[in-house]
Protein backbone atom coordinates (compact mmCIF):
# COMPACT_ATOMS: atom_id res chain seq x y z
CA UNK A 1 0.00 0.00 0.00
CA UNK A 2 1.24 3.40 -1.01
CA UNK A 3 0.38 5.17 2.33
CA UNK A 4 1.66 8.95 0.30
CA UNK A 5 -1.46 8.47 -2.28
CA UNK A 6 -3.70 7.01 0.47
CA UNK A 7 -3.09 9.71 2.47
CA UNK A 8 -3.31 12.00 0.02
CA UNK A 9 -6.62 11.15 -1.57
CA UNK A 10 -8.26 10.70 2.06
CA UNK A 11 -7.13 14.90 2.30
CA UNK A 12 -8.81 15.58 -0.60
CA UNK A 13 -11.63 13.86 0.16
CA UNK A 14 -11.86 15.13 3.97
CA UNK A 15 -11.20 18.61 2.30
CA UNK A 16 -14.10 18.09 0.07
CA UNK A 17 -16.89 17.36 2.53
CA UNK A 18 -15.56 20.26 4.32
CA UNK A 19 -15.71 22.77 1.60
CA UNK A 20 -18.91 21.55 0.16
CA UNK A 21 -20.79 20.25 3.15
CA UNK A 22 -19.14 22.05 6.33
CA UNK A 23 -22.17 21.24 8.99
CA UNK A 24 -22.48 17.77 8.15
CA UNK A 25 -18.56 17.00 7.81
CA UNK A 26 -18.22 19.20 11.57
CA UNK A 27 -20.84 16.59 13.04
CA UNK A 28 -18.91 13.79 11.77
CA UNK A 29 -15.53 15.65 13.87
CA UNK A 30 -18.16 15.69 16.76
CA UNK A 31 -17.82 19.34 16.47
CA UNK A 32 -20.61 22.04 16.75
CA UNK A 33 -21.77 23.60 13.41
CA UNK A 34 -24.22 25.89 14.85
CA UNK A 35 -21.26 28.30 15.49
CA UNK A 36 -21.80 31.30 13.47
CA UNK A 37 -17.87 31.01 12.26
CA UNK A 38 -17.48 26.88 12.18
CA UNK A 39 -18.78 26.44 8.24
CA UNK A 40 -15.77 28.99 7.29
CA UNK A 41 -13.02 27.82 9.36
CA UNK A 42 -14.20 24.08 7.54
CA UNK A 43 -14.07 25.54 4.79
CA UNK A 44 -10.66 27.01 5.12
CA UNK A 45 -9.35 23.70 6.87
CA UNK A 46 -11.23 21.95 3.72
CA UNK A 47 -9.08 24.11 1.41
CA UNK A 48 -5.99 23.59 2.93
CA UNK A 49 -6.66 19.98 2.46
CA UNK A 50 -7.69 19.86 -0.95
CA UNK A 51 -4.45 21.87 -2.03
CA UNK A 52 -1.67 19.62 -0.08
CA UNK A 53 -3.45 16.39 -1.00
CA UNK A 54 -3.45 17.54 -4.96
CA UNK A 55 -0.09 18.91 -4.93
CA UNK A 56 1.20 15.84 -3.46
CA UNK A 57 -0.27 13.67 -6.04
CA UNK A 58 0.48 15.65 -8.87
CA UNK A 59 3.97 16.55 -7.62
CA UNK A 60 7.29 15.06 -9.03
CA UNK A 61 8.71 12.21 -6.68
CA UNK A 62 11.20 14.66 -4.90
CA UNK A 63 8.81 17.16 -4.57
CA UNK A 64 6.76 14.54 -2.91
CA UNK A 65 9.26 14.27 0.17
CA UNK A 66 8.62 18.18 0.70
CA UNK A 67 5.48 17.86 0.46
CA UNK A 68 4.96 14.54 2.83
CA UNK A 69 7.22 16.30 5.30
CA UNK A 70 4.98 19.47 5.47
CA UNK A 71 1.68 17.72 5.70
CA UNK A 72 3.43 15.50 8.45
CA UNK A 73 4.25 18.99 10.41
CA UNK A 74 0.45 19.99 9.40
CA UNK A 75 -0.81 16.94 10.75
CA UNK A 76 1.40 17.70 14.05
CA UNK A 77 0.00 20.96 15.12
CA UNK A 78 -3.62 19.67 14.39
CA UNK A 79 -3.01 17.04 17.19
CA UNK A 80 -1.23 19.23 19.69
CA UNK A 81 -4.57 21.60 18.79
CA UNK A 82 -6.76 18.63 20.04
CA UNK A 83 -4.75 17.75 23.26
CA UNK A 84 -4.57 21.62 23.68
CA UNK A 85 -8.58 22.18 23.09
CA UNK A 86 -9.84 19.38 25.59
CA UNK A 87 -6.71 20.74 27.99
CA UNK A 88 -8.92 24.11 27.51
CA UNK A 89 -12.00 22.44 27.57
CA UNK A 90 -12.95 24.24 24.27
CA UNK A 91 -13.56 20.75 22.68
CA UNK A 92 -15.00 17.54 24.36
CA UNK A 93 -13.14 15.00 25.85
CA UNK A 94 -14.11 12.62 22.76
CA UNK A 95 -14.45 15.20 20.59
CA UNK A 96 -11.12 15.97 20.96
CA UNK A 97 -9.81 12.53 21.55
CA UNK A 98 -11.21 11.54 17.87
CA UNK A 99 -9.98 14.65 16.31
CA UNK A 100 -6.31 14.14 17.86
CA UNK A 101 -6.41 10.56 16.85
CA UNK A 102 -6.99 11.34 13.53
CA UNK A 103 -3.91 13.68 13.04
CA UNK A 104 -1.70 11.00 14.87
CA UNK A 105 -2.83 8.54 12.44
CA UNK A 106 -1.76 11.15 9.48
CA UNK A 107 1.48 11.60 11.14
CA UNK A 108 2.29 8.37 11.48
CA UNK A 109 1.21 7.56 7.71
CA UNK A 110 2.99 10.54 6.65
CA UNK A 111 5.99 8.98 8.06
CA UNK A 112 5.38 5.52 6.66
CA UNK A 113 5.46 7.37 2.90
CA UNK A 114 8.42 9.15 3.59
CA UNK A 115 10.13 5.98 4.48
CA UNK A 116 8.54 4.10 1.22
CA UNK A 117 10.17 7.12 -0.50
CA UNK A 118 13.56 6.37 1.36
CA UNK A 119 13.46 10.05 2.85
CA UNK A 120 13.43 8.64 6.54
Amino acid sequence: MDHVNSLAVARIAIGTGMLLAPEPSLKVGLLDPTARQAPYLARMFGSREIAIGALTLLAAPAQQVTLIKVGVAIDAADAVAGYLGIRSKGLSTPAGAALTGVAVVAVVSGLAGLRQRGAL
